[in-house]
């Protein structure tokens, strides 16, 4: 094999996984720009020494049974700049790279069968890469995020699947001899056939962490509802309770000013008036829906050490179904608590009123770090994550209204309009 031909070869397998590098940095976060580099650089020196030693100690013909290998213990340079434990980024990467894999062997396999050459191979590999790194970043980022920050403690175990993958689409083509050059279509069908497998298997995995989750947020809402209900029930039976002993409340107050005891008359009046106080419910507006969710979100911000203030200027009535107004304002309130939990000062700050017949929501929460949107919509790193503002943005296009996301610094802003009147 000649210089150029060698060279060739390695651009064929660094084009690809280069992309699948730089996929890795932006789907799933890094330590900083500078460890991204680094990272690259020693996977790029990696791809054009490593390879380029063992081709001309084997044999060209013996170094592909390993390529696969080689190339993928070069790729884990991620680990450079990952934010995440070694297992878990050992996992995501092995999963993304079977995007690659995919595209890889289809486009060898139409090499093999129309016969086009090594430079043109390189030309669709240099095409078709940046085109799967947008595709993936839309449809396969997120549940991959999504999957490793809900497995827990079981990536040790979960890493089988990958490298079982990685072994068997490494054998196909190779075992027995000369297996890929004489059926090069169904060596490529069946690579493909165990990779989507995989990904069958893992979406599967996403899609049902994804519903316990869910499950699990709604479970939690119901037990402060519960909580809120209790409060109003033991609210109500005091006030019965009050109304029962009112007329004893009156004779004790009319025995004390007909014997002209005025003095003991106002300390009574004024301990009762305390104790009515103290057991009355918190009310932040006359809409019950509202108001509810307002002291259920006030006890969780209280809970995490979040400073909690909302003013909220409405009507008893609303013209909105009430789950659809509680789940408004629940998500809003969701979104900021996650956001200004485990922040020094942390703060929530909702308004809303009416305003020519519209229905106006202001949420200022503190953030973290700064917010990655993607068109209008903020970027959720939290675990399944997004579907929140999703449904936020629902509910106001359903009535004709809009919803904005916007970041100054440490605070967050979420701004609901939605129209009352038709």
């Amino acid at each position: 094999m000649t210089t150029s031909q060698l060279f060739v070869f390695l651009l064929k397998f660094y084009i690809p996984a280069a992309w699948s590098i730089l996929f890795r940095a932006v789907a799933f976060g890094y330590t900083s720009k500078r460890h991204v580099a680094l990272g690259f650089g020693i996977y790029t020196a990696y791809v054009m020494i490593v390879p380029a030693l063992l081709i001309t100690l084997m044999g060209y013909g013996e170094y592909t049974h390993v390529a696969s290998i080689v190339m993928t213990l070069g790729s884990m340079a991620v680990l450079i700049f990952s934010t995440d434990t070694v297992g878990k980024t050992i996992f995501l990467h092995l999963a993304q790279g079977g995007m690659i894999t995919v595209m890889s062997v289809i486009i060898n396999m139409a090499r093999t069968l129309i016969g086009f050459s090594y430079n043109t191979l390189l030309i669709i590999l240099a095409i078709c890469s940046p085109i799967l790194f947008f595709v993936g970043l839309h449809f396969w980022a997120k549940p991959m995020r999504f999957l490793v920050d809900n497995i827990k403690d079981s990536v040790g175990s979960l890493l089988v699947q990958p490298l079982f993958v990685l072994a068997v689409v490494t054998l196909i083509p190779i075992y027995p001899p000369q297996n890929f050059a004489n059926h090069p279509v169904l060596c490529t069908l069946l690579m493909i056939a165990v990779e989507m497998a995989f990904f069958l298997y893992l979406y599967t995995m996403y899609r049902n962490l994804q519903c316990i989750s869910t499950l699990s947020r709604d479970e939690a809402r119901m037990e402060l509802l519960s909580q809120e209900i209790s409060s109003y029930q033991t609210y109500l039976d005091s006030a019965r309770q009050s109304r029962h002993d009112l007329r004893h409340h009156d004779a004790l107050l009319t025995e004390y000013l007909e014997h002209g005891d005025i003095d003991t008359a106002l300390d009574y009046l004024r301990a009762h008036d305390s104790a009515i106080t103290d057991g009355a419910l918190k009310r932040f507006c006359a809409e019950p829906t509202v108001n509810a969710v307002l002291r259920i979100y006030e006890l969780r911000a209280t809970a995490a050490k979040i400073e909690f203030s909302a003013v909220a200027e409405l009507p008893q009535t609303l013209p909105l179904d009430a789950p659809e107004i509680g789940c408004l304002f629940s998500n809003i309130l969701e979104n900021a608590v996650h956001a200004a939990e485990n922040i020094s000062g942390g703060f929530i700050k909702l308004t809303s009123k009416i305003d020519d017949g519209k229905l106006l929501v202001e949420m200022k929460n503190s953030v973290k770090c700064q917010t990655e949107f993607r068109g209008d919509l903020p970027v959720s790193q939290k675990p399944g994550g997004g579907t929140g503002t999703r449904s936020i943005l629902a509910t106001a296009k359903h009535h004709g209204g809009l919803a904005r996301f916007s970041q100054e610094k440490t605070e967050f802003f979420t701004r609901v309009i939605i129209p009352l009147e038709k």
